[in-house]
């Protein structure tokens, strides 16, 4: 019985001894799996922030651009209305009859107007220059004054051609600066290239953290198993001490029982007054 407690202690003691080799070797991979997984992880976090820094970037530009061609069109459309306009009041020209003058440049007859009334109240003519001044002031007027539809059209064709002008200006701005725009905005193949790149990170993170999850798996059913060699051992020991102190009180109640009869034969010695040996006086001694 003692044997095969012996035998037993030894194997479990062995087999504990395995097992925290085995534990030891487990957690060494699952750390570096864990650690592998990280550094995985934190290469696919600094893509991330790279990829959403280019779509951000790529979505500024073609708000840029869109808002360019939005002016563009904005600025042809008004052209070609400003056109339109202008064909009909050259359609109303042909309503007016002959002789309206529209040959005639009236600003500029407005503006010898104007210098003639400067001069007359500002140099000192004489009466006849005066007069003959006055005369062809009078006739100009009446002429600017009779030809009121005929400059209002005119003014109004004026300012449209003025505006179309203007428009087609900015109609060129925006176009020009929508192809500079372009030329010069970054070639965006990046973004694929990464969003690739992106998704085979990610696979290959998952794999490396299943991989850390099975050494973990591992880890944790060895050191259940340990846990409860490591309880039989203990178990073990218990029944050893117990054993051990039985064996002791047994040996211990043996002496007492052999000391006890020795005790009583040098006693008997005694008496008959038989000689007694050194081991007979000890014995007599300790009693």
């Amino acid at each position: 019985m003692e044997l095969m407690q012996k035998g037993e202690l030894e194997n479990t003691g062995q087999e504990i001894k395995e097992l925290k080799l085995r534990l030891n070797s487990i957690n060494k991979k699952k750390e570096e799996a864990f650690s592998k997984s990280q550094g995985t992880k934190k290469q696919l976090l600094e893509l991330i922030r790279k990829i959403r820094g280019i779509k951000s970037e790529k979505e500024g530009v073609n708000v840029a651009l869109e808002k360019l061609k939005e002016d563009r069109d904005k600025h042809n459309k008004q052209v070609k209305q400003l056109i339109s306009d202008i064909k009909k009041l050259n359609q109303e020209k042909k309503n007016f009859p002959r002789g309206a003058g529209f040959e005639k440049d009236f600003s500029k007859i407005k503006k010898t107007i104007d210098a003639l009334e400067l001069k007359i109240e500002t140099e000192a003519l004489s009466p006849e220059e005066e007069k003959k001044t006055m005369k062809k002031m009078k006739g100009l007027k009446k002429e600017y004054g009779s030809a009121g539809e005929t400059i209002l059209l005119v003014e109004t064709a004026n300012q449209l051609s003025k505006k179309i002008e203007e428009e087609k200006q900015l109609a060129d701005k925006s176009h020009n600066e929508l192809v500079s725009k372009r030329k010069g905005s970054k070639d965006y193949s990046e973004f694929k290239e990464i969003s690739k790149e992106i998704t085979g990170l990610r696979l290959k993170q998952e794999k490396e953290f299943q991989g850390f999850l099975g050494f973990k798996k591992e880890s944790q059913a060895i050191s259940k198993e340990l846990k409860e060699k490591i309880g039989r051992l203990t178990d073990i020991k218990k029944r050893e001490r117990d054993l051990s102190k039985k064996r002791e009180i047994r040996k211990k109640l043996n002496n007492q029982k052999i000391l006890k009869e020795k005790t009583r034969q040098v006693e008997e010695k005694f008496k008959i007054k038989k000689k007694l040996t050194t081991e007979d006086l000890i014995i007599l001694q300790g009693k």
